[in-house]
């Protein structure tokens, strides 16, 4: 079964029929991103979601051919605060599972989760993204259909966000929003 298509404005929606076809789409048109951020600037910068829907994604997307990852640098969109890194339920642990177990990059930003001052942090953080641009931001969709992104942010982590949204919905290839969540209404909580 193909993709179904919707188009609204600039935005492209692809409905796949699951999660595995879901998965290898996307990490196709991340890849073709990611080749030609290293292609006209010798570097990619990339922010990738942590959650189990992107597990199909990150294991396409680390069997993906050509794609030199040691000029890939790999920031983090989230993290739980109070957990240490080491924490099963730490989505660094989780990226080193699915990502970095495959793959070595230029480098890994992981957001300290564990700091004992988190304001600190969300500005350590936004310093680090705001060093150049995003090249591909992957997002997730949770099964809730929420979107997946930085919820809790300092003010300057939050305008730093919103640059960067900007950015990279200003590329000039289509957005494409991808989703293996079921056409039926599902029951409200």
């Amino acid at each position: 079964m193909t993709a179904k298509q919707i188009t609204i404005g600039r935005l492209c929606v692809l409905t796949h029929p699951d999660r595995d076809t879901m998965g290898a789409a996307a990490a196709n048109q991340a890849a073709q991103a990611i080749h030609e951020a290293i292609t006209e600037k010798k570097t990619a910068r990339i922010i990738v979601a942590s959650a189990p829907s992107q597990i199909e994604f990150f294991a396409c997307l680390t069997a993906a051919p050509g794609i030199d990852w040691s000029k890939v640098t790999i920031f983090q969109a989230d993290e739980y605060t109070g957990i240490p890194e080491n924490h099963p339920a730490s989505f660094r642990s989780f990226h080193r599972e699915h990502l970095l177990a495959k793959i070595t990059p230029a480098a890994f930003h992981g957001i300290q989760g564990e700091s004992q001052d988190p304001e600190a942090e969300c500005n350590r953080y936004a310093a680090l993204l705001a060093e150049s641009p995003i090249d591909l931001l992957c997002l997730g969709i949770l099964h809730s259909t929420i979107l997946s992104s930085p919820i809790s942010m300092t003010p300057a982590l939050s305008r730093l966000w919103n640059s960067t949204k900007s950015r990279v919905s200003n590329r000039s290839t289509t957005d494409v929003f991808q989703t293996s969540i079921p056409s039926q209404k599902r029951p409200s909580l």
